[in-house]
């Protein structure tokens, strides 16, 4: 609003003066109002901007946790199969093992049947060995006394021999010693039949004694 100025009437001029002084008054209190409303927009722009962040803060976490929910969903999913796969896993891994438990008691008895056996064996060949042992002590204890036994035999025909060769020889010097008889008697013709027959008879009976002997 602007006021007039007019020279003709000095109240005139008051007037305006005191207008425009009064102008000014109002113009500076507008101007503090606009200052503080310009301020309290300038505060309300802010939590607005702040709202506004907030806002865009929390549809950022809600998209965020809406991910996290689907991803943990998908993990609850995967986890769930996991599981059921582990299920089907011990099931078959129980199966598997009381099939091997059947077959490790079969394998132990048949273990222990083949070490009864082996066992058995063992002692029939350590007794077998005894028994072999024992044969073979008891031919070389026949060997040695048929050894000893020979061995006096052959001790025995050595001397049977030499007793043979002695009584031989003795006989032979007899015999030499008849001859030389019978050729001084039949020289003399004293030698007859029945006397050459009867020495004869005597060297006979001496060999068969010393033989005997």
């Amino acid at each position: 609003m602007k006021l007039g100025y007019r020279r003709s009437s000095s109240f005139g001029i008051r007037v305006f003066k005191t207008s425009r002084s009064f102008g000014g008054r109002i113009s500076g209190s507008l101007q503090i109002k606009h200052a503080v409303t310009e301020a309290e927009i300038q505060k309300l722009k802010t939590k607005l901007q702040a709202a506004e962040n907030e806002k865009v803060r929390w549809e950022l976490e809600k998209t965020q946790l809406q991910q996290n929910i689907e991803e943990n969903k998908e993990r609850m999913l995967k986890l769930e199969s996991y599981w059921i796969e582990a299920q089907t896993l011990c099931h078959t891994v129980n199966e598997h093992l009381k099939e091997t438990q059947s077959q490790y008691q079969a394998l132990e008895k048949k273990y222990n049947k083949a070490k009864k056996l082996i066992k058995d064996f063992q002692q029939k060949e350590f007794d077998f060995i005894k028994r072999q042992e024992a044969e073979r002590k008891k031919i070389e204890d026949l060997e040695k006394a048929h050894l000893v036994e020979v061995q006096g035999l052959q001790v025995r025909i050595r001397d049977l021999e030499a007793e043979v060769f002695r009584l031989l020889k003795q006989n032979g010097t007899q015999v030499n010693n008849n001859n030389n008889i019978f050729e001084r008697r039949t020289s003399l013709g004293e030698v007859s039949k029945g006397d050459t027959m009867e020495n004869l008879d005597v060297k006979q009976t001496s060999c068969h004694d010393g033989l005997s002997q």
